[in-house]
């Protein structure tokens, strides 16, 4: 019963990101096979890009939980990659314009990256008025960072929607939500600790 609003308009000007996979830049793993029996950290456990699109890359390729040594969630993309860059675990799904980032500063290695999907987006309960809804609608997607709005924002940049908003409709996020279903993550989402225990 979740109405989506809108999705977040990246740097590119797209409304769709990625996640991408790193390992360590002298790792030996080349391949998303090679992670079985090895240590995986994810972000948050209700992130997309940090936890849901990893998991469907490793699912995928043959890949669960159950195959790999450890996995853990770090809670934040910078917690993920941290963890590979100081030997923590083997490898991490993270957001991709900070995952491209870290690979040309060289603090990691891109070893995958997964298709385009769709972006953060803004969504409301069913139950909010629909004259409400139209207004905050309105109000996001007039907003204009980059220009009229720019004025005391901290860092807007920095967001996941550095360029605003655009219409998202809930066609948007089947796939994404098949997903979920198929991984039985729908019912666990915001359980914080699920994983297996660090080795």
């Amino acid at each position: 019963g979740v109405l989506s609003l809108v999705r977040g308009v990246n740097s590119s000007g797209k409304t769709l990101y990625r996640s991408i996979i790193v390992v360590s830049p002298e790792s030996p793993i080349q391949n998303i096979k090679n992670l079985k029996g090895r240590r995986f950290a994810f972000g948050s456990v209700s992130s997309t890009q940090g936890h849901l699109i990893p998991r469907i890359v490793l699912a995928e390729h043959g890949l669960s939980l159950v195959d790999l040594d450890s996995y853990e969630y770090t809670g934040s993309h910078l917690n993920c990659a941290n963890a590979v860059i100081k030997g923590i675990v083997d490898a991490c799904g993270m957001q991709d314009s900070m995952a491209k980032r870290m690979a040309s500063e060289g603090l990691v290695r891109i070893l995958f990256t997964s298709k385009y999907y769709p972006s953060s987006g803004i969504a409301a309960n069913k139950d909010v008025p629909s004259v409400v809804l139209e207004k905050v609608k309105r109000a996001l997607l007039d907003f204009d960072p980059l220009g009229r709005d720019k004025e005391g924002l901290y860092a807007w940049h920095k967001t996941e929607m550095p360029k605003g908003f655009q219409t998202a409709l809930p066609s948007d996020y089947v796939e994404l939500r098949n997903w979920l279903d198929r991984l039985g993550l729908m019912k666990r989402i915001g359980t914080s600790n699920i994983g297996k225990k660090r080795q």
